[in-house]
């Protein structure tokens, strides 16, 4: 739905997620078909979906080995943990499929780069490059927002509460901007708000409450 619409094929995606992670798709899917080497569709769409994923990927393992860097670790760790991560079953599946997950996992350790550094040094461009990628990634999906949100409140709590007034009501203003425009753009598109998430009947299985404690004896 994503990829019609910025074909032109149809009005809206009329889904909830970001447009970003789909954006980046559409125009490598329109890059590729002037090449005339795909025999069909779906070896346009797949070899444009997994070139996509291979850059924000790339881009991603540049992060990760910046931020260990940062946190002074040697060399030789640094690469076998990138190592380990290529070989991650959740990570090839990441590279494999259509899911502004991969983005998440890309954004994430420039996030935490961007806010350490800013930490150290309180020098303030880290703290607005830092705003810029958080608001991506809070407006990729709802499932992300709330897990990134939740990561940055247990991680950087006690930070948050020692930093400059000045500082928290930049931070504050700047995200509402930034967010702000993202999501407004993306209800422009969609009609719809990253949190109305709508699924197939079949996936609208919801656990009762006694679930965690139900315990059955015949087993």
């Amino acid at each position: 739905q994503f990829i019609d619409y910025f074909q032109g094929l149809r009005e809206s995606p009329d889904l909830e997620q970001g447009l970003g992670y789909y954006y980046l798709v559409s125009s490598m899917i329109e890059l590729n078909s002037k090449k005339d080497i795909f025999r069909d569709l779906d070896s346009l769409y797949s070899f444009s979906i997994q070139s996509t994923n291979l850059i924000i990927y790339t881009f991603g393992l540049i992060g990760f080995y910046l931020l260990l860097k940062n946190f002074n670790t040697k060399a030789s760790t640094n690469l076998m943990v990138l190592g380990l991560l290529n070989i991650f079953p959740p990570a090839i599946g990441l590279r494999l499929t259509m899911k502004p997950e991969i983005l998440a996992l890309c954004l994430l350790p420039w996030c935490i780069l961007f806010i350490e550094k800013y930490l150290i040094s309180k020098k303030k461009l880290y703290l607005i490059e830092f705003l810029i990628l958080f608001s991506f990634l809070f407006t990729l999906k709802i499932s992300i927002s709330a897990m990134i949100i939740l990561f940055f409140l247990i991680k950087y709590f006690k930070s948050w509460i020692m930093t400059d007034n000045k500082d928290k009501l930049i931070v504050l203003i700047l995200f509402l901007l930034f967010t702000s425009a993202l999501l407004i753009e993306n209800y422009n598109a969609n009609d719809n708000f990253i949190t109305q998430a709508e699924h197939d009947e079949k996936y609208n299985n919801k656990a009762s409450l006694s679930v965690p404690v139900k315990l059955n004896p015949l087993l």
